[in-house]
């Protein structure tokens, strides 16, 4: 049974197979007739997917392509994408020449001349050898509209890159590709297209090979690059504009770091900075905007006519990666409005910026972390100099706060238009007590127009060239170079030496103070006091001392003008030449008391220097038969006493009277070569006649200037009361002095 039912089986078996053999013939005819209806059109060679002629794609040939299979376009071959992509997920490729049969010179194609977006979603390459010149193509067949985006999800080059990519046609249309993938072009020309139409090439992944912009100059449409997504990626093509200033370039993506020159050829338009980016090369656009939240760090030569800081952006000039190059910047930098924005200087090569900064809007901050010159104008909200860094400006400066930071310096240097003027305004302080340098050295002069040190005070205060501080300063040195000029109109204090090498002018129409031991160095030094309110300038340090008390005397101090007034406080001011002009006047304070010298060795004095115009003013705590030496050590006291008896002011309660002696302390000179000056008391009659005033009254007003000035707590405020009222000075009248003693005399029954 089972044997029958085997031989039944195979002899079936058998027949079907001869059936089937006979009909092979047939079936094959019908199949060649199917398949060169279907695919006749197409120019493959041979079903491996490849394309021999111009062709387009379109639904048969995707239909077709299997998701591992090669696209090749062979030949010299043109393939045109208009209405259908390539939008399946694959693992072929598409391959730009054939290996087998290429000439090195055929010109292969992929035009997408697109109706609508389309989405290339393969990697493409030009076949291995390089034999093909392969050209992409992306053109929008619109006229005058906004371009469709292709869209290519592959990678691009990574075996051998494609020859070319053009996008747009300058001047009649544009084209928009994105690669969403790693790209590698021999050069990239994107070119406007007609109105409307911007060509733009946006790369999410990393670039390679040169990109040129061309905008068209019959429609004014632009090219553009963007870099956008958000995948760490490097570009590393050169982008180049096709003329001077063509073309954009917009950073979007994050992570993003450009290793071509921008612009190194042609600047570009536009580097629109709306992610945080750097560029490891040159940049020469001729707008640069910066979107606020956003870092533009570069490390090379950088060039931005006009360049804007929004919000918080920031811009860092950083060191060179291939070395400490100096870099070179040139432009103009603002803020999106006054006090946005901030720049950085980084770089550990001098840093030069030709341009401004805030000229327009001020920025907020400038940070200067390494040594950095600018040539132009500087306006920010804060400056920040770090230690060991240097920050020159050849023009005006405005720092609203500006800290220095212990060896910072702050440097003012010849404009390099010529040597103009500089005005400096704002704060200047140390980020720690004497933190921090300020340097003159414009031949122009440098004005200081607001406080130097009043918050925290700086270290040294260095006048290379002039200079003119019209508020306080603060330091812990001061030095003056030769023959220039340091000119004060507010408070000076210096905490350590204060070296004159040239000239202090002290000026101004308020009364100030001048804390600080001015000496002399090693040239001319000298001091012109010119101020003319009614308090002057009061000196609180002995001159021509150091801060350690060693005598380092000045050549000159001089009272140059009529109604200028300094108050001495100090004893023994070690002065060459004392001059008083007509109408100057000189006070000296209660703090230069009984047997003081108050200029010392005055060699270089003479009778022509003390005007008998002059008005000198003695302390009032000054007693009776007391005196002081208003000079010593005079080489040539002739005519001296004449002049200063009518120079010394009397008052309602005392005489003066200067004489020629020899015996002031520490006297050096044999002969009569020092200038002493005694007081005498009035009579009470006499103090009656001149207050027009009792002679109670003259009493009183005598014996509370002697309890005012007696004993170590004397009232010191009493004393400068008394000396005010009776000399006429800081805004009294000697008319006080009435009033004065009306009020501390004994009432009459």
């Amino acid at each position: 049974m089972i044997n029958k039912a085997i031989n039944t089986l195979v002899l079936a078996t058998v027949d079907s197979l001869t059936k089937f053999k006979n009909k092979l013939a047939y079936y094959l005819a019908i199949f060649a007739m199917v398949f060169g209806s279907t695919f006749g059109s197409l120019n493959y060679a041979s079903a491996d997917d490849t394309i021999t002629g111009d062709d387009t794609y379109d639904a048969t040939i995707d239909a077709a392509l299997a998701v591992d299979e090669d696209l090749i376009i062979a030949g010299e071959a043109t393939l045109t994408f208009d209405s259908v992509g390539i939008d399946d997920s694959t693992t072929g490729a598409i391959i730009m020449g054939d290996a087998d049969a290429h000439t090195g010179t055929e010109a292969v194609i992929i035009d997408i001349d697109s109706t609508t977006a389309l989405t290339i979603d393969r990697a493409i390459n030009e076949v291995a050898g390089g034999g093909a010149v392969a050209t992409i193509k992306i053109d929008d067949d619109a006229d005058g509209a906004a371009v469709d985006a292709v869209t290519f999800s592959g990678i691009i080059g990574a075996s051998v890159a494609p020859n070319a990519l053009t996008v747009g046609t300058e001047g009649a249309t544009g084209g928009h590709a994105i690669f969403e993938a790693a790209t590698t072009f021999g050069g990239i020309t994107v070119s406007g297209g007609d109105a409307l139409e911007v060509s733009i090439v946006d790369f999410e992944a990393a670039q390679a090979g040169g990109i040129t912009l061309n905008h068209s100059s019959s429609s004014d449409a632009t090219a553009k690059v963007i870099v956008s997504g958000s995948t760490t990626a490097t570009i590393a093509g050169a982008i180049d504009g096709g003329g001077t200033h063509e073309g954009t370039v917009q950073i979007t993506g994050t992570g993003k770091t450009l290793t071509g020159a921008i612009g190194g050829t042609n600047g570009i338009s536009t580097l629109d900075i709306d992610a945080t980016t750097s560029t490891l090369n040159t940049v020469d656009a001729e707008i640069v905007d910066i979107a606020t939240g956003a870092i533009l760090t570069t490390d090379d030569d950088f060039t931005g006519d006009a360049v804007t800081l929004n919000g918080t952006s920031k811009i860092v000039f950083q060191t060179d990666a291939g070395g400490a190059a100096a870099s070179t910047v040139a432009g103009v930098f603002n803020g999106g409005d006054d006090g946005e924005g901030s720049i950085q200087i980084t770089n550990t090569s001098l840093t030069t910026i030709t341009g401004s900064i805030g000229v327009t809007k001020q920025i907020g901050t400038l940070d200067v972390d390494t040594s950095s010159t600018v040539v132009g104008i500087v306006d920010a909200a804060a400056v920040l100099v770090a230690e060991g860094a240097t920050l020159k400006v050849d023009d005006d400066y405005t720092g609203t706060t500006t800290t220095l930071t212990t060896t910072a310096v702050l440097e003012f240097i010849v404009d390099g238009d010529g040597a103009a003027a500089t005005t400096v305004t704002g704060t200047i302080d140390g980020a720690a007590a004497e933190g921090g340098d300020i340097k003159t050295n414009n031949a122009g002069g440098t004005t200081f127009a607001g406080a130097i040190g009043s918050s925290t005070s700086i270290g040294d205060v260095n006048i290379d060239q002039a200079a003119t501080f019209n508020s306080t300063v603060s330091g812990e040195t001061m030095d003056v170079a030769a023959s220039k000029v340091a000119t004060f109109k507010d408070a000076l204090t210096i905490t350590d030496d204060s070296v004159l090498n040239g000239q202090a002018v002290f000026t101004g129409t308020s009364a100030y103070t001048v804390n600080a031991f001015l000496q002399e160095g090693a040239g001319s030094g000298n001091i012109d006091v010119t101020n003319t309110s009614t308090g002057g300038v009061t000196f609180q340090q002995i001159i021509g001392h150091t801060d350690a008390g060693v005598d380092d005397a000045i050549d000159l101090f001089a009272i140059s003008n009529s109604g200028s007034r300094a108050v001495i406080q100090g004893k023994g001011n070690e002065v060459d030449q004392v001059d008083l002009a007509e109408g100057a006047i000189l006070e000296i304070d209660r703090t230069v008391t009984n047997g003081s010298v108050v200029f010392s060795n005055s060699l270089a004095t003479v009778a022509a220097d003390l005007d008998d115009g002059a008005l000198i003013y003695m302390p009032s705590n000054l007693k009776d038969g007391q005196s002081l030496y208003l000079l010593s050590d005079v080489a040539n006291t002739t005519g001296m006493a004449t002049n200063l008896a009518i120079a010394i002011q009397d008052n309602a309660l005392y005489t003066y009277t200067p004489e020629a002696v020899d015996d002031a302390t520490g006297d050096d000179v044999a002969g009569d070569d020092d200038i002493k000056v005694t007081a005498t008391a009035r009579t009470s009659t006499a103090i009656a006649s001149q207050l027009s005033t009792t002679t109670n009254n003259a009493k009183g007003l005598y014996e509370a200037s002697r309890a005012a000035a007696d004993g170590v707590s004397s009232d010191t405020a009493a004393v400068d009361a008394m000396s005010d009222a009776l000399n006429g000075s800081s805004g009294f009248t000697t008319a006080e002095g009435t009033s004065l003693a009306k009020q501390v005399a004994p009432q009459d029954d």
